[in-house]
């Protein structure tokens, strides 16, 4: 996970925050918050039966849990050194906004790691695939990266839920 988001394994690049949008029952902030110990760990999602379960999960001592959409994140600009959305850009009402928001709370030079179930076009179905050939990139995922201001700096296939569906994991810089 650390070499896909863009720290070549060093947690001294994580220092203010780490932003999980969508971060459901909290689970990868945990083990983020483990990965990178000087980071304030903050956690937002739509559903607060969720955020009950994440905020009462064994090892969040250290993390903040808000109830907000992606598009209106209750945060200041430029304070995250990483942040994640771990298959919930396709649960947003409005992705671009979403990432707008997400680029905005961003620090110059921060990473973005989202990993994202793809769906074809404006249809909520999943795309299944031969076992032969290799899931590609979201035709609607990176270009709505790139409209928020950010740089996709990697782009690989999620290996374990290619035979059933398209999926991607991007990784991608705020400029400095």
């Amino acid at each position: 996970m650390m070499r896909s988001c863009g720290t070549g394994g060093s947690t001294s690049s994580i220092r203010a925050g780490v932003l999980d949008v969508g971060c459901g029952t909290g689970r990868l902030l945990v083990r983020l918050g483990s990965a990178y110990p000087q980071a304030r760990l903050a956690g937002v999602d739509a559903s607060p039966r969720m955020l009950g379960r994440a905020a009462t999960a064994r090892g969040q001592h250290r993390a903040r849990f808000a109830a907000a959409a992606a598009e209106r994140l209750p945060f200041a600009d430029a304070v995250f050194d990483l942040v994640v959305a771990t298959l919930s850009v396709s649960q947003w009402g409005d992705a671009a906004a979403g990432l707008a928001e997400i680029s905005r709370v961003m620090a110059p030079g921060a990473t973005l790691v989202a990993a994202e179930v793809l769906r074809p076009g404006p249809s909520r179905s999943l795309t299944v695939r031969p076992r032969h050939r290799e899931p590609g990139p979201s035709p609607t995922l990176l270009p709505l990266v790139a409209a928020s201001g950010l740089r996709a700096r990697r782009v690989d296939p999620i290996r374990s839920v290619a035979l059933i569906a398209d999926a991607v994991l991007v990784a991608a810089r705020k400029q400095p």
